[in-house]
Protein backbone atom coordinates (compact mmCIF):
# COMPACT_ATOMS: atom_id res chain seq x y z
CA UNK A 1 0.00 0.00 0.00
CA UNK A 2 1.23 3.51 -0.83
CA UNK A 3 2.04 5.82 2.05
CA UNK A 4 -0.22 8.90 2.34
CA UNK A 5 2.72 11.11 1.37
CA UNK A 6 3.08 9.28 -1.92
CA UNK A 7 -0.62 9.67 -2.71
CA UNK A 8 -1.87 12.55 -4.86
CA UNK A 9 -2.78 15.46 -2.58
CA UNK A 10 -5.89 16.05 -4.69
CA UNK A 11 -7.38 12.85 -3.22
CA UNK A 12 -6.87 14.10 0.33
CA UNK A 13 -8.22 17.52 -0.66
CA UNK A 14 -11.44 15.96 -1.94
CA UNK A 15 -11.67 13.72 1.13
CA UNK A 16 -11.20 16.74 3.44
CA UNK A 17 -13.78 18.92 1.66
CA UNK A 18 -16.30 16.05 1.60
CA UNK A 19 -15.75 15.39 5.31
CA UNK A 20 -16.30 19.08 6.05
CA UNK A 21 -19.40 19.35 3.86
CA UNK A 22 -20.88 15.93 4.71
CA UNK A 23 -22.04 15.71 1.12
CA UNK A 24 -20.61 14.55 -2.20
CA UNK A 25 -22.99 16.92 -3.99
CA UNK A 26 -21.68 19.91 -2.03
CA UNK A 27 -18.07 18.90 -2.74
CA UNK A 28 -18.78 18.67 -6.47
CA UNK A 29 -20.33 22.16 -6.45
CA UNK A 30 -17.45 23.56 -4.39
CA UNK A 31 -14.80 22.21 -6.78
CA UNK A 32 -16.80 22.66 -10.01
CA UNK A 33 -16.51 18.98 -10.91
CA UNK A 34 -19.11 16.24 -11.35
CA UNK A 35 -20.43 14.05 -8.53
CA UNK A 36 -19.11 10.88 -10.22
CA UNK A 37 -15.63 12.45 -10.29
CA UNK A 38 -15.80 13.08 -6.54
CA UNK A 39 -17.04 9.55 -5.88
CA UNK A 40 -14.31 8.06 -8.09
CA UNK A 41 -11.53 9.91 -6.26
CA UNK A 42 -12.86 8.96 -2.84
CA UNK A 43 -13.03 5.34 -3.96
CA UNK A 44 -9.46 5.56 -5.22
CA UNK A 45 -8.24 6.86 -1.85
CA UNK A 46 -10.19 4.12 -0.06
CA UNK A 47 -8.54 1.57 -2.33
CA UNK A 48 -5.08 2.96 -1.64
CA UNK A 49 -5.67 2.98 2.13
CA UNK A 50 -7.50 -0.36 2.19
CA UNK A 51 -10.56 0.82 4.10
CA UNK A 52 -13.89 2.60 3.71
CA UNK A 53 -13.83 6.28 4.65
CA UNK A 54 -17.51 7.21 4.26
CA UNK A 55 -20.93 5.58 4.45
CA UNK A 56 -23.90 7.04 2.62
CA UNK A 57 -26.87 8.42 4.56
CA UNK A 58 -30.13 10.09 3.57
CA UNK A 59 -28.54 13.45 4.33
CA UNK A 60 -25.32 12.74 2.42
CA UNK A 61 -22.29 10.91 3.83
CA UNK A 62 -20.71 10.42 7.24
CA UNK A 63 -17.22 9.29 8.10
CA UNK A 64 -16.38 5.80 9.27
CA UNK A 65 -14.09 5.35 12.27
CA UNK A 66 -11.14 5.15 9.86
CA UNK A 67 -12.39 8.20 8.00
CA UNK A 68 -12.74 10.16 11.24
CA UNK A 69 -9.19 9.28 12.27
CA UNK A 70 -7.81 10.18 8.84
CA UNK A 71 -9.68 13.52 8.97
CA UNK A 72 -8.14 14.34 12.37
CA UNK A 73 -4.66 13.73 10.93
CA UNK A 74 -4.93 15.45 7.54
CA UNK A 75 -7.32 18.33 8.31
CA UNK A 76 -4.66 20.75 9.68
CA UNK A 77 -2.39 20.13 6.68
CA UNK A 78 -5.26 20.50 4.20
CA UNK A 79 -6.40 23.75 5.80
CA UNK A 80 -2.86 25.13 5.66
CA UNK A 81 -2.36 24.13 2.02
CA UNK A 82 -5.74 25.47 0.92
CA UNK A 83 -5.08 28.74 2.78
CA UNK A 84 -1.67 28.92 1.08
CA UNK A 85 -3.32 28.44 -2.33
CA UNK A 86 -5.74 31.29 -1.61
CA UNK A 87 -2.95 33.57 -0.39
CA UNK A 88 -0.77 32.94 -3.45
CA UNK A 89 -3.76 33.49 -5.74
CA UNK A 90 -4.49 36.76 -3.92
CA UNK A 91 -0.87 37.84 -4.33
CA UNK A 92 -0.88 37.03 -8.04
CA UNK A 93 -4.15 38.91 -8.49
CA UNK A 94 -2.62 41.88 -6.59
CA UNK A 95 -5.22 41.68 -3.82
CA UNK A 96 -2.48 41.40 -1.21
CA UNK A 97 1.30 41.26 -0.98
CA UNK A 98 4.23 43.59 -0.38
CA UNK A 99 6.65 45.74 -2.36
CA UNK A 100 9.94 47.06 -0.99
CA UNK A 101 11.82 49.88 -2.70
CA UNK A 102 14.74 52.17 -1.90
CA UNK A 103 15.85 55.51 -3.31
CA UNK A 104 17.16 58.90 -2.32
CA UNK A 105 14.80 61.52 -0.89
CA UNK A 106 14.69 63.38 -4.21
CA UNK A 107 13.83 60.22 -6.15
CA UNK A 108 11.15 59.39 -3.60
CA UNK A 109 9.44 62.74 -4.23
CA UNK A 110 9.98 62.65 -8.00
CA UNK A 111 9.29 59.01 -8.87
CA UNK A 112 8.23 56.83 -5.93
CA UNK A 113 5.53 59.05 -4.41
CA UNK A 114 3.57 59.64 -7.66
CA UNK A 115 3.85 55.93 -8.53
CA UNK A 116 2.75 55.00 -5.01
CA UNK A 117 -0.33 57.20 -5.27
CA UNK A 118 -1.40 55.60 -8.57
CA UNK A 119 -0.55 52.09 -7.37
CA UNK A 120 -2.49 52.28 -4.08
CA UNK A 121 -5.63 53.44 -5.89
CA UNK A 122 -5.47 50.28 -8.02
CA UNK A 123 -4.16 47.86 -5.39
CA UNK A 124 -5.09 49.05 -1.87
CA UNK A 125 -4.28 45.66 -0.32
CA UNK A 126 -0.57 45.79 -1.24
CA UNK A 127 1.82 46.95 1.49
CA UNK A 128 4.74 49.20 0.49
CA UNK A 129 8.02 49.47 2.39
CA UNK A 130 10.43 52.32 1.55
CA UNK A 131 14.07 52.88 2.53
CA UNK A 132 16.01 56.11 2.03
CA UNK A 133 19.54 55.16 0.96
CA UNK A 134 22.54 55.98 -1.23
CA UNK A 135 23.55 53.94 -4.30
CA UNK A 136 26.07 51.69 -2.55
CA UNK A 137 23.62 50.78 0.21
CA UNK A 138 20.82 50.17 -2.29
CA UNK A 139 23.03 47.84 -4.31
CA UNK A 140 23.84 45.79 -1.20
CA UNK A 141 20.16 45.63 -0.24
CA UNK A 142 19.24 44.39 -3.72
CA UNK A 143 21.96 41.73 -3.76
CA UNK A 144 20.87 40.47 -0.34
CA UNK A 145 17.20 40.38 -1.38
CA UNK A 146 16.17 42.92 1.26
CA UNK A 147 14.40 45.10 -1.32
CA UNK A 148 12.66 44.40 -4.64
CA UNK A 149 13.43 47.66 -6.43
CA UNK A 150 15.80 50.60 -6.25
CA UNK A 151 16.06 53.92 -8.05
CA UNK A 152 19.60 55.12 -8.70
CA UNK A 153 21.07 58.08 -10.52
CA UNK A 154 24.21 57.84 -12.61
CA UNK A 155 27.02 57.34 -12.07
CA UNK A 156 26.60 53.91 -10.49
CA UNK A 157 28.46 50.61 -10.64
CA UNK A 158 26.24 47.53 -10.71
CA UNK A 159 27.41 44.08 -9.66
CA UNK A 160 26.54 40.94 -11.64
CA UNK A 161 22.84 40.18 -11.80
CA UNK A 162 21.61 43.74 -11.25
CA UNK A 163 19.91 45.33 -14.25
CA UNK A 164 19.00 48.95 -14.97
CA UNK A 165 16.05 50.38 -16.90
CA UNK A 166 15.98 54.08 -17.70
CA UNK A 167 13.22 56.10 -16.05
CA UNK A 168 14.36 59.54 -17.18
CA UNK A 169 17.40 61.38 -18.54
CA UNK A 170 17.97 64.44 -16.38
CA UNK A 171 19.70 67.67 -17.23
CA UNK A 172 22.08 69.08 -14.61
CA UNK A 173 23.03 72.72 -14.19
CA UNK A 174 25.62 74.70 -12.23
CA UNK A 175 24.14 77.36 -9.95
CA UNK A 176 25.17 80.04 -7.49
CA UNK A 177 23.65 82.71 -5.26
CA UNK A 178 23.22 86.37 -6.18
CA UNK A 179 26.44 87.26 -4.38
CA UNK A 180 28.35 85.49 -7.18
CA UNK A 181 26.51 87.17 -10.06
CA UNK A 182 29.80 87.59 -11.95
CA UNK A 183 29.47 83.88 -12.78
CA UNK A 184 26.07 84.21 -14.42
CA UNK A 185 27.04 86.26 -17.48
CA UNK A 186 29.36 84.96 -20.19
CA UNK A 187 30.27 81.25 -20.15
CA UNK A 188 33.02 80.55 -17.62
CA UNK A 189 35.57 77.72 -17.67
CA UNK A 190 35.13 74.98 -15.11
CA UNK A 191 38.57 75.84 -13.74
CA UNK A 192 37.16 79.22 -12.64
CA UNK A 193 34.57 77.47 -10.45
CA UNK A 194 37.29 75.78 -8.39
CA UNK A 195 38.10 79.22 -6.98
CA UNK A 196 34.69 79.31 -5.28
CA UNK A 197 33.30 77.30 -2.34
CA UNK A 198 31.80 74.05 -3.64
CA UNK A 199 28.60 72.63 -2.15
CA UNK A 200 28.04 68.91 -2.67
CA UNK A 201 26.36 65.84 -1.25
CA UNK A 202 28.43 63.49 0.96
CA UNK A 203 31.10 61.18 -0.40
CA UNK A 204 29.50 57.92 -1.54
CA UNK A 205 26.51 59.63 -3.13
CA UNK A 206 26.00 59.58 -6.90
CA UNK A 207 25.81 63.39 -6.88
CA UNK A 208 29.25 63.64 -5.25
CA UNK A 209 30.70 61.13 -7.72
CA UNK A 210 29.10 63.02 -10.64
CA UNK A 211 30.78 66.25 -9.50
CA UNK A 212 34.16 64.54 -9.13
CA UNK A 213 33.81 62.95 -12.57
CA UNK A 214 32.89 66.23 -14.24
CA UNK A 215 35.90 68.11 -12.86
CA UNK A 216 38.21 65.08 -12.97
CA UNK A 217 37.84 64.55 -16.72
CA UNK A 218 39.06 68.14 -17.12
CA UNK A 219 42.10 67.45 -14.96
CA UNK A 220 40.66 69.40 -12.04
CA UNK A 221 40.25 68.41 -8.41
CA UNK A 222 37.60 69.83 -6.10
CA UNK A 223 37.15 69.44 -2.34
CA UNK A 224 33.65 70.50 -1.25
CA UNK A 225 33.58 73.02 1.56
CA UNK A 226 30.03 72.13 2.49
CA UNK A 227 28.44 68.66 2.29
CA UNK A 228 24.67 68.30 2.65
CA UNK A 229 22.46 65.24 2.56
CA UNK A 230 19.63 66.34 0.23
CA UNK A 231 19.21 68.32 -2.98
CA UNK A 232 16.76 70.65 -1.24
CA UNK A 233 19.36 71.54 1.39
CA UNK A 234 21.96 72.16 -1.32
CA UNK A 235 19.57 74.50 -3.12
CA UNK A 236 18.93 76.38 0.12
CA UNK A 237 22.68 76.72 0.77
CA UNK A 238 23.22 78.06 -2.75
CA UNK A 239 20.43 80.60 -2.23
CA UNK A 240 22.17 81.73 0.97
CA UNK A 241 25.33 82.47 -1.03
CA UNK A 242 27.35 79.72 0.63
CA UNK A 243 28.88 78.50 -2.63
CA UNK A 244 28.28 77.00 -6.08
CA UNK A 245 26.81 73.62 -6.83
CA UNK A 246 25.25 71.36 -9.42
CA UNK A 247 21.51 70.73 -9.19
CA UNK A 248 19.05 68.74 -11.29
CA UNK A 249 17.49 71.26 -13.65
CA UNK A 250 13.88 70.42 -12.61
CA UNK A 251 14.85 71.38 -9.04
CA UNK A 252 16.82 74.48 -10.02
CA UNK A 253 14.48 75.91 -12.67
CA UNK A 254 11.72 77.31 -10.41
CA UNK A 255 14.37 78.92 -8.20
CA UNK A 256 16.14 80.42 -11.22
CA UNK A 257 12.86 81.70 -12.69
CA UNK A 258 11.95 83.24 -9.33
CA UNK A 259 15.31 85.00 -9.22
CA UNK A 260 16.34 83.26 -6.02
CA UNK A 261 19.46 81.64 -7.52
CA UNK A 262 21.47 82.16 -10.71
CA UNK A 263 22.38 79.66 -13.40
CA UNK A 264 26.05 79.49 -14.36
CA UNK A 265 26.88 78.97 -18.02
CA UNK A 266 29.90 76.64 -18.07
CA UNK A 267 32.11 76.40 -21.16
CA UNK A 268 32.41 72.64 -20.72
CA UNK A 269 28.88 71.16 -20.87
CA UNK A 270 27.65 69.14 -17.90
CA UNK A 271 26.71 65.63 -19.04
CA UNK A 272 23.12 64.52 -18.47
CA UNK A 273 22.36 61.82 -15.88
CA UNK A 274 20.06 58.83 -16.11
CA UNK A 275 17.62 57.98 -13.33
CA UNK A 276 17.25 54.19 -13.46
CA UNK A 277 15.08 51.50 -11.93
CA UNK A 278 17.35 48.71 -10.66
CA UNK A 279 16.30 45.09 -10.07
CA UNK A 280 18.07 41.85 -9.23
CA UNK A 281 17.62 39.40 -12.11
CA UNK A 282 18.72 36.55 -9.83
CA UNK A 283 15.72 37.04 -7.55
CA UNK A 284 12.21 36.32 -8.95
CA UNK A 285 9.99 39.40 -8.87
CA UNK A 286 6.55 39.14 -7.29
CA UNK A 287 3.47 40.26 -9.18
CA UNK A 288 3.25 43.26 -6.85
CA UNK A 289 6.84 44.39 -7.49
CA UNK A 290 6.39 43.99 -11.26
CA UNK A 291 3.23 46.09 -11.15
CA UNK A 292 4.89 48.78 -9.03
CA UNK A 293 7.89 48.85 -11.38
CA UNK A 294 5.51 49.47 -14.29
CA UNK A 295 4.02 52.46 -12.47
CA UNK A 296 7.51 53.97 -11.93
CA UNK A 297 8.52 53.40 -15.56
CA UNK A 298 5.45 55.34 -16.74
CA UNK A 299 7.56 58.41 -16.01
CA UNK A 300 9.85 57.44 -18.92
Amino acid sequence: MKSEFETDFELYKIFYITAEAGSITATAKNLYISQPSVTKRIQKLEELLGCALFVRTKQGVRMTAEGQRLYEIVAPACRALLDAEKEIQAMNSLEQGEVSIASTEMSFKTYVLPAMERFKKKHPGIRIRFANALNETMENMLRMGRIDLAIMHEPFHLSEGLTARTIEIMKECMVCGKQFEELSGEPVPASKLTEYPIIAMPSGSSSHEYLNHFFGRLGLTVVPEIELTTVELMASAVERNLGVSTLPYPVARPLIEAGRILQISVQEPLPPRRACLITNSKVPQSAASRAFASEILKKS
